[in-house]
């Protein structure tokens, strides 16, 4: 089934919708997915990522979309329409995440001053050459986890009608700032730029 972002996309007419870029190569759905072969990054950074996601989701609003919103962004249609895709896309990594890397390197937060002081690209190569690996060696517990995945998605994320819902039903109120806040969350979302995570390539661009 086509996500609200495509349909948009494919609509005719009017302005071009801004928020499928990104899902594009090199934005921020981009890059989350792409985690999945550098946990670390995920465990360092993934609620920078999911800032990134909605707000180049909001990118797409209308303007005057929120006018006349009661109960604030977490409950407008125009925000969820346009964001749902991104949000459940992160909640379904998250999953994958805990079952594909569990346990195999530092806890989140761990190694974020390594990363601060330059980007090896021996290093890239070598966590995602495991992660690989990883990815292989649990290929039956990875199958098996997708039955469980399509029943969250079509029991508790798709039937979400604000995103306030949806970030609770994805158990993702611990990965905003501020934990538990969805409205402040979108409401600092919204006034600022999307950040781009960082690429493999684009970090050892920049560590060059």
């Amino acid at each position: 089934p086509r996500s609200p972002r495509s349909a948009r996309a494919g609509g005719g007419g009017g302005s071009p919708d801004k928020s499928h870029a990104a899902a594009l190569a090199d934005g921020p759905d981009y890059h989350a997915v792409a985690s999945l072969w550098f946990p670390d990054r995920w465990r360092e950074d993934k609620g920078g990522m999911l800032h990134s996601m909605v707000a180049a989701a909001m990118r797409g609003l209308p303007q005057g979309a929120m006018e006349g919103a009661e109960g604030g962004l977490g409950e407008a249609g125009p925000v969820l329409e346009a964001c749902k895709s991104s949000v459940i896309t992160f909640a379904l990594l998250k999953r994958l995440h805990a079952v594909l890397h569990k346990g195999s390197a530092q806890e989140a937060g761990a190694g974020g001053e390594e990363g601060k002081k330059g980007v090896d690209p021996a290093a890239w190569t070598a966590e995602a050459e495991s992660a690989q690996g990883n990815i292989i060696a649990h290929e039956m517990k990875v199958m098996g986890q997708c039955e469980e995945l399509v029943s969250l998605f079509e029991e508790e994320l798709a039937p979400c009608e604000s995103l306030s819902e949806l970030f609770d039903a994805a158990e993702l109120l611990h990965d905003i700032t501020p934990q538990g806040d969805t409205e402040a969350f979108l409401q600092s979302t919204l006034s600022a730029p999307a950040a781009v995570a960082s690429s493999p390539a684009a970090a050892r661009t920049g560590a060059a």
